[in-house]
């Protein structure tokens, strides 16, 4: 069973690392616009409250 886990994340992780060269690669990596699904949800909001966070922390500290 580990093995087929493991075996698909090894996937995912060939796809993710080929889409994040094309972003760095691209001339305009900010024109590309994120496409989520309802099962991002737990990650974005994740995301949202660490973004929530760094923007209330103090500046140079």
């Amino acid at each position: 069973m580990t093995k087929v886990i493991t075996l698909g994340f090894d996937e995912d992780k060939v796809i993710l690392e080929a889409i994040q060269q094309r972003i760095d690669d691209s001339p305009h990596p900010e024109t590309w616009l994120e496409v989520s699904v309802a099962a991002d949800l737990p990650g974005l909001q994740a995301r949202r409250q660490l973004q929530a966070l760094l923007d209330r922390a103090p500046r140079g500290a």
